[in-house]
């Protein structure tokens, strides 16, 4: 039990992808720790050597994602534009662990998490531009971007990146600069 540390991520790892594929095809309410261990190929005290429940799978992945589109902000945020270091956190999210990014942003998200991924973000924003005692108005502005910009570039991803990233990014900061006015029929 977890003596070999490297057979013992091995191990956790072949859970969560069992996860992940099973959300794919299953509601992620109707997957039992039976159906997961199966899929997996362990027995169910093997799982609960890793995991709690299924909502602890789940719960972990969506810390992963968490901690990786903040580790990916940091270094973008000293290279790039800042519409351009939301895109590229994203995609480098969906290019290393895309099962991971399929389980978390496709299909219905949790607003829980939805909601811890928007304050992460908001904080690094807060850090990089030194912004403190932000007025009301402030703070639903940055809401207002970090939630759009999640929205859109979760939906070009969702629809295979069907613009180039450059045009992505002028589009977000067009948004964020004149308003969705320009894109309505007149």
């Amino acid at each position: 039990m977890r003596k070999n540390p490297q057979q013992t991520q091995i191990t956790r790892q072949n859970i969560i992808d069992a996860y992940c594929i099973l959300s794919k095809s299953e509601k992620k309410s109707q997957i039992t720790v039976k159906s997961l261990s199966e899929k997996a190929g362990y027995n169910r005290s093997t799982f609960y050597d890793y995991f709690n429940d299924v909502y602890d799978v789940q719960e972990q992945i969506q810390d992963f994602v968490i901690d990786h589109i903040q580790h990916n902000l940091k270094d973008n945020f000293r290279t790039g534009k800042l519409e351009n270091s939301f895109i590229k956190s994203f995609d480098d999210l969906h290019a290393h662990f895309p099962n991971y990014y399929d389980v978390i942003f496709t299909g219905t998200t949790d607003v829980i998490f939805t909601n811890r991924l928007k304050n992460t973000i908001k904080i690094e924003i807060k850090n990089k531009y030194q912004l403190t005692n932000l007025s009301i108005e402030e703070d639903y502005a940055i809401d207002f971007f970090v939630s759009g910009a999640i929205a859109i570039i979760c939906s070009w991803i969702n629809h295979n990146r069907n613009i180039s990233a450059s045009q992505l990014g002028k589009l977000i900061r067009s948004l964020v600069e004149s308003g969705i006015g320009e894109y309505l029929p007149k």
